[in-house]
């Protein structure tokens, strides 16, 4: 088969090989992936400045949330930023991030947190990712604590972005009662890690 006969979605191909011997036995590898080589075609003139704005904006959109004390529910919104990301052998997804992030929560006692923390990420069949992590938080005037999580990677906008929801627990170590349940949807991106 000429490669340059068939027609692709994607720079990224998945294949896999299958032999079979004189025998009849029949054998076939592991998936592998192969990164295309593509000419880009300039037709028409852009405006850089625009494409620019544009993806920074969806960048910078921020996760919206609930966030759940034993009393009340209260709106949030999180940004979290990747900053090292640990790759693998997948052209996806990294082996995991460490990442930065700011949460505002709308009308709630403690209001701003701002946390720091690791993330692993497992691919799976059917969706994009699992991914647990655990993060170290505070909010700069005394509630400091750390957040388990896990977020589910479920499908991937414009290949560049995946939409995920997350679960996270804070506590506070050493008050009693001062733990909450936060989930939330978001875009994930590794491409400026």
């Amino acid at each position: 088969v000429v490669l340059t006969d068939l027609k692709f979605e994607s720079k990224h191909i998945p294949f896999q090989i299958f032999i079979e011997d004189s025998l009849g036995n029949k054998f076939s590898s592991e998936i592998n992936e192969v990164d295309l080589p593509f000419e880009l075609n300039v037709e028409s003139e852009s405006n850089f400045l625009m494409l620019c704005l544009f993806g920074g904006t969806v960048f910078l959109v921020p996760s919206p949330g609930i966030m759940m004390t034993e009393e009340e529910s209260y709106f949030s919104l999180t940004k979290e930023i990747p900053l090292i990301a640990f790759r693998s052998g997948s052209f996806t997804y990294p082996m995991g991030y460490f990442s930065v992030e700011y949460s505002h929560v709308f009308n709630a006692p403690v209001s701003n947190y701002f946390r720091v923390g690791y993330k692993h990420i497992f691919e799976v069949p059917y969706i994009e990712y699992i991914s647990p992590g655990i993060n170290g938080f505070t909010n700069f005037n005394g509630f400091n604590g750390v957040s388990p999580e896990v977020s589910v990677g479920l499908f991937r906008l414009v290949n560049t972005f995946t939409f995920y929801t997350r679960y996270r627990y804070n506590v506070k170590p050493d008050q009693s009662g001062s733990g909450f349940h936060e989930i939330s949807l978001g875009l994930y991106s590794s491409f400026f890690s």
